[in-house]
């Protein structure tokens, strides 16, 4: 039997073939899919490196084999643990909706290392908390090297009937990316622009039943434990139900250590995997958020849900527990949508609570896509609630996005409202975005706010292919933006020049200016009358290098005059953070991040500066880490963190973080953990160590 695929095909075996990387005679019964189109460094020219793909299919499977040649330079093998593949790579993404707004996305490394993510709201959001149980294999020779992916239906949910592809490779010692079908750099990865397939009527049903027991062991003053249950099912090909007891929330890591200049709180990454699964569709995501995209304007939607809230740490000490929580997704055709709801105990003066978290999405004519959420925790003492519109649409080079919320809590009603558009075309950035928070929106409770007000921000610029040795891609933008907070009655304004450099080497440089008035509430009285005005002036850097061989390099500094809200005056600020990676081995990584948090004493002009008498502190925090992969299921790692106060000359805090990590079998892994943090500065304390034994086993049914 063969499914036409316009003018390719997929052909369907009885028997499919052994998952040993090797392309053996069966995958010639398929015709080979060829003709990829590089998105970098050269948008649009042709692959530079043969490349085929051969796609099969069964009752119970999909497979796909990747031939790829590498006559200039032998394949680049990284290994890595699961979910984090690097060097060479091959993808394979299939819409199995055939929506255009959801696909899944199954990577594979030359090392073998497999990745998978879910990408949705038609390619701005990646999930890669997703975990599907795939199976995958390599062979690599000094000039190519092959892959061969075998996708069981039931690890997936889909629809029968038309679904769309999409295959790329990435050539790591030439820094190219290629596509199958092709994809624009500036507008990245749209599903809408992949290939259809019809015909397919898989057998088998998605996902069966899943139980993940979680077993922890912990050592600190005496031995503890803890356990907890996770379980996962699929009533139908289209709908998951998850739902979890005392669910594990052991960290394998410590949140780091950051110093906040801002009035603002911090933001802190999802690592609880209850939540993490799914997490993005409940959230109206930006099309700055694809992975790897660095346009953004403005602060960005507004996250009217933010999953840290349950069973957060209060006062840096005390966690609130979490009975229980369940959560159902679900699509139809142009539908989807998606329920949460988590109790949680007392813990301090936090009260238990309810949580239901919910948001629906319909797909209408035209790409526009329109979008209802409410998110709502309910104590004995109080409510809070959130409700929301949004919608988002894309159309040619344009994409527009807009939210209308309203909270209600201790008896505050507030609303807030966000819109968005950019263009990304070859030869033009341009944007503008319309946010607005007003005084009586208290959404953290549940979201996660982080700037209240008025802002108003645009964005122009040409982009420019100099075709000049070195130089890939330039652009010179001028943005501007107007703000004001509810309690200040004067708009400040702000001008940036904004530059970018991007070379064939794999380097990229960005950089920025701002300066402008700015009127601001420094004593938090939240009073009428702006009592602090000043001129905002700043310079921002960014350089990036090509992390394709033995090293590496991310480096990233701010240096501003504005206000301090940790030290309550106006004055000079330096933010900076750099990234160093060497990996001399396939199997061997060293790194270290060092991030400096600096600030200058009140009244410090710009000659003065350099001297270390009017520096009033400096946080130095820098993380050396070492990895060594045995193979992508084993690891062992070593993480520490150093955070040194230049004021109290002594380190303040010691975190050393070795962990074990060794996947059993698919999805399931056992961690050998040892944690011991030493603060020594006034605030701070001496923890016992911390060992932890963490066992997460799938029980597939």
């Amino acid at each position: 039997m063969v499914l036409l695929l316009l003018s390719l095909q997929i052909t369907s075996v009885e028997v499919g073939p052994i998952i040993d990387g090797k392309i053996e005679p069966l995958w010639s019964k398929a015709e080979p899919l060829s003709g990829f189109i590089q998105e970098v460094p050269d948008p649009g020219e042709a692959v530079s490196e043969s490349t085929r793909v051969y796609l099969l299919l069964d009752k119970e499977n999909l497979y796909a084999a990747f031939e790829c040649k590498s006559n200039d330079a032998e394949p680049t093998v990284k290994i890595s643990d699961w979910d984090h593949a690097y060097g060479d790579e091959v993808s394979l993404f299939i819409d199995t909706f055939g929506d255009k707004r959801t696909c899944y996305r199954f990577t594979v490394s030359s090392a073998g290392t497999q990745e998978d993510a879910i990408i949705s709201q038609g390619g701005r959001s990646f999930d890669f908390s997703f975990d599907g149980i795939w199976d995958a294999a390599t062979s690599v020779q000094e000039d190519e090297w092959s892959c061969e992916m075998k996708i069981p239906f039931k690890t997936i949910r889909y629809n029968r009937g038309k679904w769309g592809l999409q295959l790329s490779r990435k050539i790591e010692e030439k820094r190219e990316t290629v596509y199958f079908k092709e994809v624009n750099e500036m507008k990245g990865l749209r599903i809408s622009d992949f290939e259809p397939i019809t015909g397919i009527n898989p057998e088998m049903k998605g996902r069966f039943l899943e139980f993940y027991p979680v077993g922890i062991l912990r050592h600190e003053l005496d031995n503890s434990g803890d356990a907890g249950l996770d379980v996962s099912w699929d009533p139908s090909p289209n709908t998951s139900l998850d739902f979890t007891v005392n669910p594990d929330y052991a960290q394998i890591e410590a949140d780091p250590f950051q110093v906040n200049l801002t009035q603002y709180a911090l933001y802190l990454s999802e690592k609880r995997p209850f939540f993490l699964e799914s997490r993005e569709s409940f959230n109206l995501q930006s099309s700055d958020s694809r992975r790897g995209r660095q346009f953004k304007i403005g602060p960005g939607p507004l996250k009217l849900f933010y999953s840290r809230n349950i069973g957060k740490i209060v006062n840096d000490t005390i966690k609130i527990p979490i009975r229980a929580g369940t959560k159902v997704t679900t699509r139809g055709k142009g539908f989807e949508g998606g329920v949460l709801y988590a109790n949680t105990g007392k813990g301090g003066d936090e009260p238990s609570a309810n949580y239901l978290v919910g948001r629906f999405l319909k797909q209408l004519p035209f790409g526009l896509n329109f979008g209802f959420s409410y998110s709502g925790k309910y104590t004995h003492d109080y409510n809070a609630q959130i409700a929301s519109l949004d919608g988002s649409q894309d159309f040619g080079d344009n994409n527009i996005m807009y939210q209308l919320a309203v909270a209600d809590s201790t008896g505050k009603t507030g609303l807030a409202e966000y819109f968005e558009w950019k263009k990304m075309s070859e030869n033009l950035l341009a944007a503008f975005s319309f946010y607005n928070v007003d005084e009586d929106f208290r959404g953290n409770e549940i979201g996660f706010i982080n700037l209240r007000g008025l802002s108003i921000n645009s964005l122009v610029g040409p982009v420019f292919y100099p075709n000049k040795k070195g130089i890939r891609m330039c652009s010179i933008a001028i943005a501007g933006g107007i703000s004001k907070e509810p309690w200040v009655e004067d708009y400040s304004y702000v001008i940036a020049p904004v530059g970018l450099l991007n070379f064939r080497n794999g380097w990229n440089i960005n950089t920025n200016a701002n300066i402008g008035k700015v009127y601001s509430d420094s004593s938090y009285s939240k009073e009428k009358g702006s009592d602090i005005s000043y001129i905002l002036r700043g310079i921002s850097l960014f350089l990036n290098s090509s992390h394709s061989g033995i090293f590496g390099l991310s480096f990233m500094s701010n240096f501003s005059y504005s206000y301090n809200y940790l030290a309550s005056h106006l004055g000079y600020q330096l933010s900076s953070g750099s990234f160093f990676r060497f990996q001399p081995t396939p199997n061997f990584f060293l790194g270290s991040s060092v991030n400096l948090t600096g600030f200058w004493k009140e009244g410090t002009n710009t000659e003065e500066l350099f001297s270390f008498e009017n520096l009033e502190d400096l946080y130095i925090t820098t993380s050396p880490t070492a990895e060594y992969h045995f193979s992508p299921s084993l690891s062992i790692e070593f993480r520490t963190d150093f955070t040194y106060l230049w004021s109290e000359k002594e380190l303040i805090q010691t975190r050393i973080n070795p962990l074990i990590k060794w996947m059993i079998s698919p999805k399931s892994y056992l961690y050998l953990v040892y944690f011991k943090e030493i603060g020594e500065a006034e605030g701070f304390f001496e923890e016992p160590g911390n060992s932890v034994i963490k066992l997460r086993y799938l029980i597939y049914i």
